[in-house]
């Protein structure tokens, strides 16, 4: 694997937690599987930038434009594909929210991958992704894993 991209969202001019918990996941499956971690945030702020550095991004790309600040889906998607190809990510993690669930199968149309919403768990085995989510209304688990990356 050659590095994951986590896209951070903000609300309030800070990272929404959960964000920062996918930058965690990320560094735990970049020690699984190798590679670094960068996040895609849209700010200039550099305090925003040193605090996704603080909680695990190798690297922060920032989008200082204030008309990518509010989502829309064709300019995040637009800068999400560019920090794909600046990083060589193999891996991105959006958080499951309308933005994010929006995004990611855009995103991974675009690159001709794949896309798994609303996971619980990832790991590494053997060069292998594998994707936890709930199914049957959380009363089950689901484990996936795709051919592409």
């Amino acid at each position: 694997m050659s590095g994951v991209l986590v896209v951070v969202e903000l609300a309030q001019g800070k990272p929404v937690a959960v964000s920062l918990e996918l930058l965690g996941l990320a560094r735990s499956v970049a020690a699984q599987a190798g590679g670094g971690v960068s996040a895609l945030v849209f700010s200039g702020d550099p305090a925003i930038a040193a605090a996704l550095i603080a909680r695990g991004a190798d690297k922060v790309y920032a989008v200082a434009e204030p008309a990518a600040a509010d989502y829309n889906s064709d300019t995040w998607l637009a800068y999400a594909g560019r920090a794909v190809s600046a990083t060589g990510a193999s891996l991105v993690l959006a958080a499951h929210t309308t933005k994010g669930a929006d995004l990611a199968p855009r995103l991974a149309f675009r690159l001709k991958s794949a896309a798994a919403t609303g996971c619980v768990a990832i790991t590494a085995e053997g060069g292998t992704l594998h994707f936890t989510r709930p199914c049957y209304g959380g009363n089950a688990r689901e484990t996936l894993s795709f051919k592409t990356l």
